[in-house]
């Protein structure tokens, strides 16, 4: 734990520090009600500027430098979620936000992105291999650039709900086990549609 994440030694120094003491704060310390303030102090704002980038940008109206505005309002959304989560930890959790620390943001993001990005080009080569993938044309480079100003903050969503809240949480109240079981239904069961069956999200 040391060497990957220095900020900490033990998942224990990520856990609430608040000792309840009232009603009111025993009902906020229970791990759903946790989850649900957690998810709404962070994602409010989020909403917020979702919303009024959508009013700036609609979409059957293009205009020169939309993809900047984009890409403005992507950085806004992460800033805010990262803010957001660091106000949680000090009043409600009352504790510093170590796993959101700026201490070697830059060299975890990069090997983050390295390690997903030779994983993505594993499964897609196996599967060019197996005869299930194939490419059948070439796009402009600047849908890629405008579909990640989107999926980013979409991904580092999911995975601040996911991992950063619920599985911490979990792990407080049930230990790691019952967080990594919990968290992976979690993960299965959000992105199910219409499509998907009980076989496909376990």
């Amino acid at each position: 734990m040391k060497m990957l994440f220095p900020e900490y030694n033990q998942s224990y120094e990520l856990f609430s520090q608040r000792n309840p003491q009232s009603l009111g704060e025993k009902i906020l310390n229970f791990p759903l009600i946790r989850i649900l303030v957690a998810v709404i102090w962070v994602f409010l704002p989020l909403a917020a500027i979702q919303w009024l980038g959508a009013r700036f940008i609609p979409d059957n109206f293009n205009f020169k430098g939309e993809d900047i505005v984009e890409a403005i309002i992507s950085v806004l959304s992460f800033l805010a979620m990262i803010g957001m989560y660091r106000l949680y930890t000090r009043y409600i959790e009352q504790r510093p936000a170590l796993e959101v620390s700026a201490r070697n943001a830059l060299g975890e993001a990069v090997w983050g992105m390295l390690w997903g990005a030779g994983i993505m080009c594993a499964v897609v080569g196996l599967m060019y291999i197996l005869g299930t993938y194939r490419v059948l044309g070439f796009n402009s480079p600047t849908i890629l650039w405008s579909a990640c100003s989107f999926f980013w903050v979409a991904a580092f969503a999911e995975e601040m709900i996911l991992r950063v809240i619920a599985f911490k949480i979990f792990e407080e109240w049930g230990g790691s086990t019952a967080a990594i079981i919990f968290s992976a239904l979690l993960f299965g069961f959000l992105p199910a549609n219409d499509n998907a069956t009980l076989s496909t999200v376990l």
